[in-house]
């Protein structure tokens, strides 16, 4: 049976630390390749970003910086409560 958290000391922590990164890189790692890779159904439905629902979930958020790339170029736009919506 595993030890309890508790009964762990400071030494100990320092030599599994690269186990646990490990895990959590691997973790990441496989996130990363079933999401990003994965392209758009139809990436001409794509006409713009809105965080209407994000801004409803979280009342604190003042405002996000969001960058764009599509079609006719990269462009940045702030986004917040009062305009949650960015066009493509």
């Amino acid at each position: 049976m595993p030890r309890r958290i508790a009964t762990y000391t400071a030494s100990d922590w320092l030599r599994l630390r690269p186990l646990s990164q490990r895990y959590k890189t691997w973790l990441w790692d496989r996130l990363d390749r079933r999401y990003a890779s994965r392209p758009a159904d139809d990436p001409q439905a794509l006409q713009a970003l809105d965080l209407q629902e994000l801004f409803k979930a979280f009342p604190g958020t003042e405002k996000i910086q969001a960058q764009l790339i599509g079609p006719n170029g990269q462009r940045g736009a702030q986004l917040d409560a009062d305009e949650p919506r960015a066009a493509f």
